[in-house]
């Protein structure tokens, strides 16, 4: 893979916090600089990290942003402080990504959704990865799906991504803030009219309702670290491992 061609300085680095990051975040990020020292010419320019109090997501995100137009760097990359990443992977994403064809690529990441009640007060998890395609929900009802079969280590073009890890060129801020104002990361009404849109998906409306593409490599991978409860479910007990092998079956942990 050749070095992407962004001059020295061209991306600013930004993430929301509280009062603590992860250790994988740190890690990762430090490794990012060094990986950038040393082998990828020095295109990080500022860092634009942002306190977040409790409900100020939004605020947060559109000051930042707001920030980022007032220098000079054409690329932002979000990146949230429980992520965990290869330390190339910035220079990955600035390879992939164009101002014009392809102006916003994320990366492969993971939220969690708790799908129901374990009985016990907790919830029994399962990681989505965060492709989003526009589908019909039943009811004349559209919204966002997550893409569960992503193809593997593929450039997917999707509707809506996370601001976990993403890459976006100044040109999309600037079009959506021609457009609506600085109002980049305002939450909208979801399509069932019940709620409101995530200001990640509510800035990919705005960004595809202004033919703004977006991308994500799934060969860029992360990981993202979230709480869940464990219990036998999650676990195989060598007893199923000794059944299985008796019945020729394979079990995998799920």
């Amino acid at each position: 893979m050749t070095e992407p061609d962004a001059p020295i300085g061209d991306v600013a680095v930004a993430w929301v916090h509280g009062d603590q990051v992860d250790a994988s975040f740190f890690h990762s990020f430090i490794a990012a600089q060094m990986h950038d020292v040393f082998d990828g010419g020095l295109r990080i320019g500022r860092t634009l990290p942002a306190r977040c109090a409790s409900g100020g997501l939004v605020k947060a995100r559109n000051q930042t942003v707001k920030a980022f137009l007032d220098g000079d760097e054409q690329w932002l990359f979000w990146v949230d402080t429980d992520m965990g990443f290869a330390a190339d992977s910035l220079h990955a994403l600035l390879f992939l990504a164009d101002p014009v064809e392809r102006p916003i690529v994320g990366g492969l990441c993971f939220a969690q959704m708790e799908r129901d009640h374990d009985g016990y007060g907790g919830f029994i998890t399962e990681a989505i990865p965060t492709l989003y395609r526009w589908a019909e929900l039943g009811d004349g009802v559209r919204g966002f799906v997550s893409w569960r079969d992503y193809p593997r280590d593929t450039m997917c073009e999707v509707n809506a991504t996370g601001s976990a890890f993403v890459l976006i060129h100044r040109s999309v801020f600037e079009a959506i803030r021609d457009q609506y104002g600085e109002t980049w990361y305002d939450q909208m009404p979801a399509p069932d009219g019940v709620g409101l849109l995530g200001e990640d998906l509510s800035f990919c409306v705005k960004a595809r309702h202004l033919h703004k593409s977006i991308f994500v490599h799934t060969g860029i991978k992360t990981t993202h670290r979230k709480p869940r409860w464990l219990g036998e479910a999650d676990y195989i007990h060598p007893a199923d491992v000794e059944e299985a092998a008796h019945e020729g079956r394979l079990l995998s942990a799920g």
